[in-house]
């Protein structure tokens, strides 16, 4: 398996252990170069808070809270789940701060 740290971060290809850093390649499964991309970096700035998944069959982005309290939110792009997941997550926080008071 060739070593990820030779390849540039921002970038991610399919292999049979999963995403990983390296070139871009599609998935055999019909996800795109970009969608994996996209996929990889929303999963690393939220992947404490989120659970993030694209089905490139129906071409539908998902997050939902691992602290639970909140249903599925989707997206037609990886640039709209972004942009919902970051409103979400400000309403998520201010709720917290609210409850430490």
């Amino acid at each position: 398996m060739p070593d990820p740290s030779d390849h540039p971060d921002q970038v991610v290809r399919h292999d049979v252990g999963g995403w990983i850093s390296g070139p871009c390649l599609p998935d055999p499964h019909g996800m795109s170069a970009d969608d994996a991309t996209a996929l990889f970096e929303l999963r690393r700035i939220w992947e404490n808070r989120y659970k993030i998944d694209y089905n490139s069959a129906d071409a539908v982005w998902t997050a939902s809270r691992l602290l639970g309290g909140v249903s599925v939110i989707t997206g037609d792009t990886a640039g709209q789940l972004r942009d919902l997941i970051s409103e979400d997550y400000a309403i998520w926080a201010r709720g917290l701060r609210g409850q430490q008071q």
